[in-house]
């Protein structure tokens, strides 16, 4: 049987998909505030190339939250309070819209329209023949046929083997 998603099924794909984007979004953000964070904790780190590079671009995705403050570390750094608050809010966000887009996935799994095979199945692919025990290889006779099993998923070879013994008797 072959599965088609109804349009309502789409929409909800396309917004499981949109969402998935946003996740991802989120998720390069948080890499770049956490990036941050260690940059900044290890005061040492400021001579390595990119350290002004992400605490320029981290400073944009924290500016809301840079009155919060810093703490001086050990290390020759500070601790920045604001993009750690900022990191797991993000770390929520992903988590939440993780959630959702996994609910809009499972509808639309859930909104799906079944057709029916319009065609009479092959009786040679369903069927595993073997000639004394091992596999035969096709084409075969079908008088040496001596075991018929299903394919997986058809446990009923009722028909199957219906078939098989008419071809037999030809």
């Amino acid at each position: 049987m072959e599965i088609h998603l109804t349009p309502k099924g789409e929409t909800y794909r396309g917004v499981a998909r949109a969402i998935k984007v946003l996740v991802s979004v989120v998720v390069i953000a948080s890499i770049i505030v956490l990036a941050r964070i260690v940059f900044l904790f290890f005061g040492q780190l400021s001579t390595l190339p990119g350290y002004q590079f992400i605490k320029d671009l981290s400073g944009i995705i924290t500016a809301p939250f840079n009155s919060v403050g810093t703490v001086k570390t050990p290390y020759s750094g500070e601790f920045d309070i604001g993009a750690t608050v900022l990191l797991m809010v993000l770390i929520f966000i992903e988590f939440v819209l993780s959630g959702i887009a996994n609910f809009f996935s499972r509808r639309a799994l859930s909104e799906t329209v079944g057709r029916e095979q319009t065609q009479t199945p092959n009786v040679q692919v369903l069927v595993s023949p073997t000639i004394n025990g091992a596999p035969a290889e096709a084409p075969i006779d079908p008088s040496l046929i001596t075991q018929v099993v299903p394919a997986p998923g058809r446990e009923d070879s009722s028909e199957l083997k219906e078939t098989v013994e008419a071809d037999k008797s030809k």
